[in-house]
């Protein structure tokens, strides 16, 4: 395209300056567009993964509840050893529900 409009070059390259104007308004506008939807996919992505992190977590606690319950009251459980002193009781004196 020839823009000289009876101006000669000037005109042209007058005409090639607006185009190179619009050109880089269009490279900025992209640019700005393409920040915008990084942040937008990049916050979404982190929103989504907290939530999915959550159910995966309270799915196992829900999966796995007795054995993180008889995990947790390991401690709790004692047996305490006979004395030394009392020999065993015989079979026969234990009473039977």
């Amino acid at each position: 395209m020839d823009y000289t409009c009876n101006k000669g070059v000037t005109g042209q390259v007058s005409a090639n300056r607006t185009l190179m104007h619009n050109h880089s308004l269009m490279t900025i506008m992209k640019t700005r567009i393409r920040h915008i939807l990084f942040w937008f996919h990049l916050l979404t992505g982190v929103a989504a993964g907290t939530i999915i992190a959550v159910l995966c977590i309270t799915g196992v606690a829900l999966a796995f509840g007795k054995e993180l319950t008889s995990w947790a009251e390991r401690h709790s459980w004692s047996v305490s050893a006979a004395s030394d002193s009392e020999p065993p009781a015989a079979l026969d004196t234990i009473s039977l529900l």
